[in-house]
């Protein structure tokens, strides 16, 4: 009996999931809104899976799952997650930074200080020169009196 070559041609994109469903993969899915962002600040950080995973103390595979299969991200790992990746753990989370509550109007101070800011550097440099003197003159003075 002669050995016959059977071949069979599978085209994209069904072919592509019965293949990987016989490899025992699961099924592509687009990853979800969490794990997108966490995807997406990773490599704005300029990192790997495999270097953020060990910086977290946690496998690869977790992190791989995080980024696409995760609705959500452990509590324990926002503040790994924000520090190796710059930003804040607001921003891990996706949500606005700050209460959104409207604001009063600026201080004084805030003013003052927006006007120095609009002054050329060497004008500020010497503005900053009397108010770090000032400050330091508070900070002996409030030590003396506590002493």
């Amino acid at each position: 009996m002669a050995k016959q070559n059977v071949s069979i041609e599978i085209g994209p994109p069904e072919g592509a999931a019965i293949l990987d469903r016989m490899a025992g993969r699961r099924p592509h899915t687009p990853p979800t809104e969490s794990g997108a962002r966490l995807a997406a600040l990773r490599k704005a950080a300029g990192l790997s899976q495999a270097s953020l995973a060990e910086s977290l103390g946690i496998p690869s595979r977790t992190l791989c799952f995080y980024e696409r299969d995760a609705s959500y991200l452990p509590s324990n790992l926002l503040p790994g997650l924000a520090a190796a990746l710059g930003v804040s753990i607001e921003t891990v989370l996706g949500i606005a930074e700050g209460n959104g509550a409207k604001r009063g109007p600026k201080s004084r101070l805030e003013k003052r200080l927006e006007a120095v800011a609009a002054l050329p550097r060497q004008e500020q440099r010497r503005i900053l020169s009397v108010v770090e003197a000032l400050l330091a003159q508070y900070h002996h003075d409030k030590g003396r009196s506590t002493a």
